[in-house]
């Protein structure tokens, strides 16, 4: 998701146990980065917040909160653009079949809304299942 010419600021990746636990090392983290860019307030709160979710997915559904299994987090800052990758060893899932968290059926419902969440604010926003696992691209422009 890095386009030909993008001067690379900063790039990391950090493996994590799949506990929720880790969230706040994850935000620490890519909050010390992201800020030392210069990237705007208002746009660190939309990177934080996808990047939040899209560990939790892994976590929660990917992992399914398994002792023992990890969540690979990679995240490249260019003068052009935050790309993160979330990796965890699940096997997968419909994104197109995911039920619509605004219509009137959802709107209550407690969860659900990671990966809308993810769609509504990034620029782009890729899944791609292997036998690997699931990762999750997903891109600010800047």
């Amino acid at each position: 998701m890095i386009s030909k010419g993008e001067h690379i600021l900063y790039h990391e990746k950090i493996r994590i146990p799949a506990t929720l636990e880790e969230l706040h090392h994850v935000y620490s983290w890519a909050e010390a980065h992201l800020r030392q860019s210069g990237i705007a307030e208002s746009k660190r709160f939309d990177i934080m917040l996808a990047l939040s979710e899209a560990v939790t997915n892994a976590i929660r559904h990917g992992c399914h909160g398994s002792h023992g299994d990890f969540v690979d987090i990679e995240v490249t800052i260019t003068d052009h653009a935050v790309n993160i990758r979330v990796h965890d060893c699940g096997t997968g899932f419909e994104p197109e079949k995911l039920p619509d968290p605004t219509t009137d059926e959802n709107i209550y419902v407690p969860s659900g809304r990671g990966v809308f969440l993810i769609k509504s604010l990034a620029d782009d926003v890729r899944f791609d299942f292997s036998d690997n696992g699931t990762t999750v691209s997903v891109k600010f422009a800047l």
